[in-house]
This record gives structure tokens, C-alpha cells and sequence, in this order.
């Protein structure tokens, strides 16, 4: 065969490669574009499925907003009334310790004036009066007969 013989008979190879190349690549086309008709199908029924998901996702950011504020306000009253509870009870203590100063003042003006028991010894001590009958008072048995 010439060169030019041969040429003719690659070029009509070719030329029927081509074709069939040709047809191979539109099937492939055609099955690709079909698979993404599908897939586009299928991706908008979940979309329409998860609608109210979506719309859910939207609004909840401001929702945890909402609740971290609450959360917050919450704590705020909490720790407002923790912090009033201590004061009441620093108030309380101070005017306890108001009142003992002023009864250790009585007492010690009353030991400066001379008399030596103070109103808050039990009244039978006041009185002279020891329970046993101790050295140089009188004895509660004693003066029983003279109740």
C-alpha cells in the first residue's frame, strides 16, 4: 500500500474511532446528567423533610441568646440575695457584740462600784447562797425551813 493508501484507511479508522468515541462520551454524558437529575430530586425532598430544622437553625442563635440572659439574670438574684444574707448576718453579729460590750461595761462598772457580784451570776451566788454550803456562806439546806 502507498502512504497515501494508508492514510485513507487510518483516517477512516479514526474517523470510526471518533464516532464511537463520540457516542461512548454522550452515553457517559447522559448517565452522568441523569444521576445529578436524581440527586437534585432526591436533595430537595430531604430539604423539604428538613424545612423546619433549618428554619429551627435559624432562629437559634437568638434563642441562646435569650436563655443565657435568663441564666445570667438568675445568677445575678441569686448571688444579690447570697450577698444581702451576709450583710444581715454581719449586722446581726455586730449588734450582738454591741449588746455583750454593754453588758461587760455594766458588770465592770458594777465590780468598780463595789459590789462584788454581778447581776448575771445565778441569783443564789447573788444571795450569799453556795448549793453545798460552802466556807462562809450559807447553806440552801440551811434556809430551807425558812421558805
Amino acid at each position: 500500500m502507498s502512504v497515501a493508501g494508508r492514510n485513507t484507511t487510518s483516517f477512516v479508522g479514526n474517523a470510526k474511532g471518533a464516532a464511537s468515541s463520540v457516542s461512548y462520551y454522550q452515553r457517559q454524558y447522559f448517565n452522568a446528567s441523569s444521576a445529578v437529575e436524581r440527586l437534585q430530586e432526591r436533595y430537595d425532598r430531604l430539604k423539604e423533610k428538613c424545612q423546619p430544622f433549618l428554619q429551627a437553625l435559624e432562629h437559634f442563635p437568638k434563642l441562646v441568646e435569650v436563655f443565657v440572659k435568663k441564666v445570667k439574670e438568675l445568677f445575678s438574684i441569686k448571688e444579690a440575695q447570697e450577698r444581702k444574707e451576709r450583710e444581715d448576718r454581719a449586722a446581726a453579729r455586730k449588734e450582738q457584740s454591741k449588746h455583750r460590750r454593754g453588758r461587760n461595761d455594766w458588770e465592770r462598772q458594777c465590780r468598780q462600784a463595789g459590789h462584788p457580784r454581778v447581776a448575771s451570776e445565778p441569783r443564789a451566788l447573788r444571795e450569799g447562797y453556795h448549793a453545798h454550803g460552802g466556807r462562809g456562806q450559807k447553806s440552801l439546806r440551811s434556809t430551807q425551813g425558812n421558805l
